[in-house]
């Protein structure tokens, strides 16, 4: 499976009605970027982003014609922002640290060239 991505032999396609969908409630959002595995293990993927806002939920639902599924994608919508939130804390938190980090090589760099 890992070599049918990685070499992007399949590549996941939506159907019209979904793409509408994006249309309507995100016309400003990202383009769909096609992720390997390999690019997520290397670090190279680019950022993941938040293409639905969490008011499309019963949009959705009317949308695919599953009424059910509209509590589904408010949770998830909200389950990502939540998580997008913890992870710019903890850079935020990361930073200083590195910064910090960064400062005492350049001052141990700075004391051996003197």
């Amino acid at each position: 499976m890992d070599f049918i991505l990685d070499h992007r032999l399949y590549r996941p396609i939506s159907p019209p009605e979904v793409e509408e969908l994006y249309e309507q409630v995100a016309p400003d959002g990202p383009d769909f970027n096609y992720v390997t595995p390999s690019q997520v293990m290397d670090g190279s993927a680019p950022p993941e982003k938040m293409i639905l806002p969490a008011d499309s939920h019963d949009l959705v639902a009317k949308t695919t014609g599953v009424v059910e599924l509209s509590g589904e994608v408010e949770r998830a919508v909200w389950q990502i922002q939540r998580h997008f939130e913890r992870e710019k804390q903890k850079q935020a938190q990361e930073q200083p640290a590195q910064s910090a980090t960064e400062d005492a090589t350049k001052s141990e760099k700075a004391d051996k060239s003197d």
